[in-house]
């Protein structure tokens, strides 16, 4: 379109009335101060007219490029996106413009997919920081791509330095670490899946890491690696605890199998001695009486010892 020094249009094409969808009749002879005119900037403010490219052109002589603008039209009120770059006409025997050409293109739907891209954008953020886990993304050259802020927290604590995005992370391990990470690194950039533990001692706690590395692909290339990291210390304190439960119920199981079985059985075979016993045989029922009270305080001995151990499992 094309601005005279008052700021009317005097001339535009086809492609401006199909992009603003209005008529050349209805385009002719306004100028960006027309109250017809609804133009917005992308954060939904109103764009005053004095402030549309072509007014700024004429007001400062200067190019003004690149400005992004929605005009409302339409009975539904509907935005059409438009970038504009304006250019003053000066003569050479003046000092201000006598005329300024607008040159636009419409970007509505670029800008739908680019406010989709954001959206998804802000939800994966929002599923990645409330993860338990630290989740962090490098390309091939071990420049950090993505990391939740967990992740960052960590690495400040178990690496005694601080990473930021774009850093190459290799250069901020130290010893033995490097190399161990760099072949991690390189088994998952041939195509391998990585699911291994370490464990990390600060001065406040001990960090048992379960680390999950897998390529990222772009189609069937691999251009990174993506990890994952929880801290499973709690589970481990859980598992020990389990296991000497269970050592303990083993060793009560071999009591109970083994040591109560002996006394168990010597009483028995006192009783049924007892019951063949002859009636004049009384007087020699004290001495079995006797192994048996032996017996009996053997075995409660036994069971007092296996009620004590079984007190302590918790």
């Amino acid at each position: 379109m094309y601005h005279d020094h008052t700021g009317q249009i005097i001339a535009n094409n086809p492609a401006a009335e199909r992009i603003l969808k209005l008529s050349s009749d209805q385009i002719l002879g306004k100028t960006s101060i027309d109250p017809t005119w609804h133009t917005i900037h992308e954060d939904g403010s109103e764009f005053p007219g004095e402030e549309h490219p072509a007014m700024v052109a004429l007001r400062t002589g200067k190019e003004v490029r690149n400005v992004v603008m929605g005009v409302k039209s339409g009975s539904d009120d509907s935005v059409t996106w438009i970038v504009i770059d304006a250019i003053p006409e000066i003569l050479p025997d003046s000092k201000t413009p006598h005329h300024v050409l607008v040159s636009f293109s419409e970007i509505t739907q670029i800008k739908a997919i680019k406010s989709q891209i954001k959206e998804k954008k802000a939800v994966l953020t929002a599923i990645m920081e409330s993860a338990n886990e630290s989740i962090w993304a490098l390309d091939l050259n071990y420049r950090l791509l993505y990391a939740n802020q967990l992740f960052f927290e960590r690495f400040k604590l178990l690496q005694k330095s601080e990473i930021s995005i774009n850093d190459q992370i290799l250069s901020f391990l130290s010893g033995e670490m490097v190399e161990k990470w760099e072949g991690y690194f390189n088994q998952v950039f041939q195509g391998e899946e990585l699911l291994f533990n370490e464990h990390y001692q600060t001065t406040s706690m001990d960090y048992n890491l379960e680390t999950t590395i897998k390529p990222i692909y772009s189609g069937a290339k691999i251009i990174g690696a993506a990890a994952f990291s929880k801290n499973i210390s709690d589970m481990a304190k859980h598992i020990q605890i389990i296991e000497n439960q269970n050592s303990k119920l083993r060793e009560i199981a071999w009591i109970q199998s083994h040591l109560v079985r002996a006394p168990l059985a010597r009483i028995m075979g006192v009783v049924n001695a007892i019951e063949n016993f002859e009636e004049h045989e009384v007087q020699e029922h004290k001495s079995f009486i006797g192994l048996l009270k032996i017996a009996s305080l053997e075995l409660d001995e036994i069971i007092r010892d296996v009620v004590k151990k079984s007190e302590t499992i918790d």
